[in-house]
């Protein structure tokens, strides 16, 4: 089975880089941020990165001193090639299904933390390590709070 693990941070704070976008505000349970810039990471698996910071790769190289806020999503594939999956509330994926959680830290010091529990995340890879994110909604545990996306969202990947 193919995994990939999306990750979608978003943090506050400023640096210099990443693909500035405007992505929207939001409040989930007691936290609270905007998107602005993306970046994506296909390594050994694939890591989409959103952040209100202005260079989202140097927010994900350093720990950021200020707040920093993220959405990881692990993905597993469907085993049709299809780039969708469900958002489901359990530990381990299986394919076509998304897991994670929505977490907040200050000076690496982990805060507030909200698991996703349900939801979808769908995306395209396009040319030079791109990826757009073509839909997202994600609900979490205890809170009423979503993170949406109302227009899709491309983003490059980090230099290496």
């Amino acid at each position: 089975m193919k995994w990939a693990a999306l990750a979608v941070a978003l943090a506050c704070g400023t640096s210099g880089g990443g693909h500035p976008f405007e992505g929207g505000d939001y409040q989930v349970g007691t936290i609270s941020f905007h998107f602005a810039t993306g970046t994506a990471i296909n390594s050994p698996v694939l890591m989409l990165v959103l952040s209100d910071q202005p260079d989202t790769c140097q927010a994900r190289a350093h720990v950021p001193v200020q707040r920093a806020t993220m959405l990881t999503l692990k993905v597993v594939p469907a085993a049709d090639g299809t780039t969708r999956a469900a958002v489901v509330a359990k530990s381990a994926p299986a394919a076509g299904e998304a897991t994670g959680s929505l977490s907040q830290a200050t000076g690496g010091v982990e805060g507030a933390r909200y698991p996703a529990a349900d939801g979808s995340v769908a995306w395209a890879f396009g040319d030079a390590g791109k990826v757009t994110i073509t839909a997202l909604d994600v609900g979490f545990a205890g809170t009423s709070g979503r993170i949406t996306l109302a227009t899709p969202v491309t983003v490059p990947p980090c230099p290496q």
